[in-house]
């Protein structure tokens, strides 16, 4: 039965976005939230950065919707109660922190109001995250900073990986696909339909985002960062799971987080080097893999190709250490 109800997040969402893309594109892709071309871009014309307005709304609404149509009123109060929230707790928590960075990506996609206000807007949305799970957040504790840092390295590694069309929304698709089977055989099913709902609404994104022509169209700071909270938080809520189950295994963290190895990878290693060379770690340049690959003379399509296959074999090997040889029991 609740496969059914993952497909109902699935499909709405999917429905959703097919036809809010177009309006925003219609209303506001002429002289707003623009993505003019520079020397460390890859496109050549501009082209309207607000895919990601509309992540956050129909991610919420249809979660919201599935839940409340599945559950009674006072199970979604009080029961299905994980590391000491309700149902309704987990999703006050994760909606609160996706608001946080979505607000703050809005800005930044209109107005360009540099990396500080990402920064911040980043740190407490982790913060949020945070106090959803019992940290305390006004004392400063190991668990805290690991966590903060956690959710700041996910959101800016997507965010660093968004430099060609189709690569991080890819990426994505393939990190909540690991994360919605992992919650489902878990039995977090808020968890599965919050990844279902993102997965509807990224599947169709990337059509526009890669495919589309006329109404080609960016996910923007909006997008990645909101993208990267969703990640980091059903991650976490993965390992606290397994921790609090003691007949589990510690599978399901690393296959989850398999897809996300090559941009977490490359993220640390660019910031190492900008910190290395004096510079400014999070101001943009062409350092990162797939600019390294473009200058190899590869296409964007090929360059997406690419690395979209190293992502799938390192998922594959990352799944005969856990499934073949156990390694991470």
């Amino acid at each position: 039965m609740i496969l059914i109800f993952l497909l109902c997040a699935f499909i709405p969402a999917a429905l959703m976005t097919m036809l809010m893309i177009p309006y925003l594109m219609r209303r506001f892709g002429d002289n707003q939230f623009l993505d003019y071309p520079s020397d460390r871009k890859v496109h050549d014309i501009p082209v309207p950065r607000l895919g990601g307005i509309c992540f956050f709304p129909i991610v919420t609404l249809t979660s919201v919707l599935i839940i409340f149509l599945t559950l009674p009123f006072d199970e979604m109060l009080t029961g299905g109660v994980h590391y000491g929230l309700s149902i309704a707790g987990r999703l006050l928590t994760v909606f609160l922190s996706m608001g946080i960075v979505y607000i703050a990506g809005i800005f930044d996609d209109k107005y360009d109001v540099g990396y500080e206000v990402k920064l911040i807007a980043q740190i407490l949305s982790a913060c949020v995250i945070a106090l959803g799970i019992g940290l305390p957040v006004f004392g400063l504790s190991f668990k805290l900073v690991i966590l903060v840092f956690f959710i700041v390295y996910v959101i800016n590694a997507i965010n660093f990986f968004d430099g060609i069309d189709g690569l991080a929304t890819s990426t994505s698709i393939l990190c909540l696909l690991a994360l919605c089977c992992s919650h489902f055989l878990l039995s977090n099913y808020v968890g599965a339909i919050i990844a279902a709902s993102l997965l509807g609404v990224l599947v169709v994104f990337y059509y526009y985002n890669v495919y589309s022509w006329d109404n080609k169209i960016f996910m923007g700071d909006t997008g990645s960062m909101t993208i990267g909270v969703v990640i980091g938080y059903l991650t976490v809520s993965i390992s606290i799971i397994e921790y609090r189950i003691e007949t589990l295994t510690t599978y399901y963290l690393p296959l989850c987080m398999a897809p996300m190895l090559i941009p977490m990878l490359d993220a640390m290693r660019v910031v190492v080097q900008r910190l290395c060379k004096k510079k400014n770690p999070f101001l943009a340049d062409k350092s990162h893999i797939h600019h390294f690959l473009l200058r190899r003379g590869y296409s964007q399509r090929q360059v997406l190709e690419r690395l979209n296959i190293a992502t799938l074999c390192v998922f594959a090997i990352v799944w005969v250490l856990v499934a073949q040889f156990r390694i991470f029991d």
